[in-house]
């Protein structure tokens, strides 16, 4: 896709693209599936029908979540690459479509959390939340990067000179890492 960008047309460019991402995000709906029965299998424990097993209680919540992860990815990625753009103009339009794709899907991104955690049966909570040694430490560390995050997101949108914006996305993308 990289080395095409000069020698195919940019519209079927774009497509390839666009396919590209439709795949990507397939394989995650597909994974998600996965990862989700084995934690929530759901009707699959009485029925062993497959579909029952694969869109299990939790399905629907983490597959909204881990998609509006992806997109916030995405924007911390971008702003790599923005931070790169020699013209000063498109730098400055580059970061703020980035910011976009930080900041609308978070509050989304944080319901589907919310909507996960209230989908878990109540064995699996009790499991992950008063038994897991590292779940409170990673909750506090959340709650602790998800306005850094945010904030950051709105700092790069605004007209700063490149050697603050520069720090600052390769910050960001480190704290938006430490989500994983």
């Amino acid at each position: 896709y990289y080395y095409a960008f000069e020698k195919m047309e940019a519209r079927r460019h774009l497509t390839v693209g666009w396919i590209y991402f439709i795949f990507g995000w397939l394989s995650l709906f597909v994974i998600n599936g996965i990862i989700c029965f084995m934690l929530t299998p759901g009707d699959w424990l009485n029925t062993n029908n497959f579909w029952d097993g694969f869109f299990n209680p939790t399905f629907w919540p983490a597959l909204f979540f881990r998609t509006f992860l992806a997109v916030i990815f995405a924007g911390l990625f971008g702003f790599i690459t923005a931070i790169f753009e020699k013209n000063t103009n498109l730098r400055q339009k580059l970061t703020r479509h980035c910011a976009r794709f930080l900041l609308i899907p978070f509050g989304f991104m944080l319901l589907c959390g919310w909507w996960y955690i209230s989908a878990l049966p109540e064995a699996p909570a009790a499991i992950i939340f008063l038994r897991s040694p590292e779940i409170p430490p990673y909750l506090r560390t959340f709650l602790i990067i998800s306005p850094l995050l945010f904030v950051g997101g709105i700092i790069m949108a605004l007209r700063l000179p490149v050697a603050i914006k520069k720090p600052l996305a390769f910050l960001l993308l480190v704290i938006g890492l430490m989500y994983m």
